[in-house]
């Protein structure tokens, strides 16, 4: 089916166009094109009173969000197979152009790695963690990994009494928390 864009006058296929059912055939009168051209003219036009409405309604553009994660997620994993190598090519080039920028960032990280190394930890023992989270995702086929009770990040160590072995799952969903207990 062909239709043509009431803002470019182009006769373009119906996979061009939004879907929409209150018009008689079911899709946009403009393509989508013209649509995204005109949203991304509004956006800058607009753009103090799209950042103060942000700012205001913090919390109802947060609830919205949990509401809708799901969907967020996926298509956020769909844009990202549909444009992998152009994501790729953009890191590629990003790493490039902020090689000073990323390695003050890995010094950074390396310093606050080792104010986190407990003056009396056992090597042998944290070893022991990461072989047994290793043996485990073998034998199970289930991710595992070495998880900090406490979080480095506030302010834990790097001791084998604050080491877990759980699952890649539940690692994820714990994060960073100090009040995430598993039972």
């Amino acid at each position: 089916m062909i239709i043509q864009c009431i803002k470019c006058d182009k006769e373009k296929q119906k996979e061009e166009y939004y879907k929409k059912s209150k018009n008689k055939n079911g899709y946009s009168l403009a393509c989508k094109d013209c649509l995204r051209k005109q949203m991304r003219e509004y956006n800058i036009i607009h753009k103090n009173d799209i950042k103060k409405y942000n700012q205001n309604n913090k919390e109802l553009l947060r609830a919205y969000y949990h509401k809708n994660k799901s969907i967020f997620l996926k298509n956020s994993k769909k844009y990202y197979i549909k444009n992998r190598e152009k994501h790729l090519e953009y890191m590629k080039q990003y790493r490039k152009n902020n090689k000073g920028r990323i390695n003050s960032l890995n010094i950074r990280n390396k310093k606050n790695r080792k104010k986190s190394l407990h003056p009396q930890r056992n090597e042998k023992i944290i070893k022991v963690f990461y072989d047994m989270s290793n043996r485990l995702s073998k034998c199970l086929g289930i991710k595992f990994n070495v998880d900090h009770i406490f979080p480095i990040s506030k302010g834990g160590w790097h001791h084998e009494e604050n080491l877990q072995v759980i699952t890649e799952v539940l690692n994820k969903k714990k994060s960073a928390k100090t009040d995430f207990f598993l039972l």
